[in-house]
């Protein structure tokens, strides 16, 4: 069920209805159910093996609690492990691996007869496994107590808001909240109905009308050259940002109405001023995951040279959580090279900026900071969008050729060009007031009539003018 669907719409005013008409104390029960029944709207199998993550977590948090020898519990958080990056390696990553041996093998001339399973790729399956590993990780370590409710802890990692693309929630902000009883309150539902519909917003209205422009160059990657690459990988950036961000903005409104504070899994990364500050606002969720479970396990902290391959892994492992593909493998080595190099240099900025007298010029130097970040990321887009490291070549390659470059207007109808320029604009906006004050602060500040506008507005776009249903969600791919 997606969000962006006839279907999700009529769902959800129907579940918040029954959600406040039931008693306090048996609500969560009922978001369980209404949980499973939208996960399996896509497929009744991915049930099972939601399922299975979820009892596995379950036992084997319960079984880390319970016992104080060292070696069981680690024991329970190997079977943990083995489980759920089983399953995730089995659905996502087999073929990716069967293909690179069968490659390897070829070379030398072995015939290598194991066939790929073409398996499809179960929904959110990269979300909830990372959700419950974290938690039986954090029970290993003390963090928090093993939920001993299993239908509660079945909740926490089903709860249908964030269940397929995140944010990938801590057992330490979410379980509480589970258990918590929450009255109606009109404040918090407009605020929660409100992000809901300026995610939808950026989603049907921003996302999936520059996705027409950004399928027509990727699709066909040596019919497009110069600024047509150009423009493509910019649109990309923010159909990207609009798409995911627009999903989080979804998923935290729904909650909100029920009374959950989901964590933020954004926060106005376009105004980034380095690579580091970029990943500090980037899909959130997922990076301070891995700094918390991943980078430890690489002995990051022990030297400054173990810091640096630390941090070049942990991003490797970042690009091929997205897909298994050499291009998001390529994704996240660029940007981890990039966060590498950042640390080398940063200490010698202050002296550079007193140099070139940026120093007294901070606002060009915070444009200009911003415009070397949003350049990789927009350069990684051509890795991380691309069907394969050949084409990522040719659109590399072509973005520097300019002689008969052909129109940049590649849309049906020319009118949405102007109108995805416009609504860029509008983001833009939006972004820089939730930079200075908050979004959603501005917006209470305002008075009745101009929260209206801004209602009817966003209405009027989401119906008139978002193109619904066109595109899935891009992370419910991985």
């Amino acid at each position: 069920m997606l969000f962006n669907s006839l279907e999700f719409i009529i769902f959800l005013p129907i579940a918040l209805a029954i959600y406040f008409i039931l008693p306090a104390r048996g609500r969560w029960v009922f978001v369980l159910i209404a949980s499973y029944y939208f996960y399996t709207s896509w497929r009744v199998a991915y049930l099972f093996l939601l399922l299975l993550s979820t009892v596995t977590d379950y036992i084997c948090s319960r079984g880390i609690e319970r016992n104080d020898c060292r070696s069981v519990k680690k024991r329970y958080l190997w079977v943990s492990c083995g489980i759920n990056l089983g399953l995730l390696f089995f659905f996502k990553y087999f073929d990716f691996v069967n293909g690179f041996v069968r490659s390897l093998l070829g070379v030398v001339g072995i015939s290598y007869p194991v066939p790929d399973l073409e398996l499809t790729l179960p929904v959110g399956i990269s979300f909830y496994t990372f959700q419950t590993l974290g938690y039986t990780v954090d029970v290993y370590k003390g963090r928090v107590q093993a939920e001993k409710n299993p239908f509660r802890f079945a909740l926490y990692v089903s709860y249908f808001p964030q269940l397929v693309a995140g944010p990938i929630e801590r057992a330490r902000n979410l379980l509480p909240q589970l258990r918590g009883t929450y009255a109606f309150d009109y404040m918090r539902v407009r605020d929660g109905l409100s992000l809901v519909i300026w995610g939808l917003f950026k989603k049907v209205v921003i996302a999936d009308r520059i996705a027409e422009y950004t399928n027509a160059v990727f699709a066909d990657p040596a019919s497009y050259q110069g600024l047509q690459i150009w423009l493509a990988d910019y649109f990309f950036l923010i159909q990207l940002y609009c798409d995911f961000s627009g999903y989080t903005d979804i998923a935290l409104g729904c909650a909100m109405v029920m009374g959950i504070r989901l964590m933020q899994n954004f926060r106005q990364p376009l105004l980034a001023r380095s690579i580091h500050d970029l990943w500090n606002r980037w899909h959130i969720s997922l990076t301070s995951w891995f700094r918390d479970y991943l980078y430890p396990l690489t002995g990051g902290r022990r030297s400054r040279s173990r810091m640096y391959w630390g941090i070049v892994l942990v991003f490797l492992v970042n690009g091929l959580w997205h897909g298994a593909n050499w291009t998001f493998a390529a994704f996240g080595l660029l940007h981890g090279i990039s966060l590498v190099i950042y640390y080398r240099i940063r200490e010698y900025l202050p002296t550079f900026y007193q140099r070139t007298g940026l120093a007294r010029a901070p606002r060009f130097s915070a444009v200009c900071e911003n415009l070397v970040v949003l350049s990789v990321f927009v350069f990684g887009g051509n890795f991380f969008r691309a069907a394969s490291l050949s084409d990522s070549l040719i659109l590399m390659r072509n973005a520097f050729r300019f002689r008969g470059t052909g129109p940049l207007n590649l849309f049906t109808f020319p009118v949405d060009f102007w109108l995805s320029l416009g609504f860029i604009g509008l983001l833009y906006v939006s972004e820089w007031i939730g930079y200075k004050r908050g979004l959603g602060q501005w917006v209470s500040a305002q008075s009745l009539a101009v929260k209206m506008m801004l209602l009817f507005l966003g209405l009027f776009g989401i119906v008139f003018l978002g193109k619904w249903e066109a595109f899935d969600f891009v992370y419910f791919q991985f």
